[in-house]
């Protein structure tokens, strides 16, 4: 099990296209320069002991698929800027201390087919427009304090295979 916290040299490493760093004990927050890596296709960092926001700066990541820091300590809001990453087809942020609200760009993010929000304490509202992920198969936003009602549009996720909304 690897502790401490991940090297700002990492941004050193241009080419990294997958980074996996998950069940270990590694703390802190994700450093400045991890965000540089444009090449980055897949980042999991779930299972540590990571604290602190996500930087805005992961909106320049924009080949990520997959974004995967469930299980840590993260906090703040979910950026907004991730809504530029395009090209995500998993994220997965379950089990963090997320507040604020989802962000309404997600609706942008066509090629989803899995979000996970679950067991954090993200209020306000599910964004109108969720029907535009139409290859989503799997959303979880169950156990955080959302509000309102369930949005019409989520009638044209016609691929939906699992939808947990409980416990909000």
């Amino acid at each position: 099990e690897l502790s401490g916290q991940i090297p700002s040299s990492i941004g050193n490493l241009t080419n990294l296209k997958y980074l996996a760093v998950s069940i270990n004990n590694l703390s802190g927050s994700i450093p400045a320069s991890l965000y540089k890596l444009n090449n980055l296709v897949y980042f999991v960092a779930s299972f540590n002991q990571f604290t602190g926001s996500v930087s805005s700066s992961i909106g320049n990541l924009t080949n990520l698929e997959e974004l995967d820091l469930g299980y840590n300590q993260f906090s703040g809001s979910v950026p907004s800027q991730i809504s530029n990453l395009r090209k995500l087809i998993n994220v997965d942020l379950k089990k963090n201390y997320f507040t604020g609200q989802i962000p309404q760009g997600v609706v942008n993010l066509t090629l989803l087919e899995e979000f996970d929000l679950s067991y954090n304490q993200l209020g306000g509202t599910i964004p109108a427009n969720i029907g535009n992920l139409v290859k989503l198969k799997n959303l979880y936003i169950n156990d955080n304090k959302l509000t309102g009602s369930v949005p019409s549009s989520m009638a044209n996720l016609t691929e939906l295979e699992r939808l947990y909304i409980h416990n909000n």
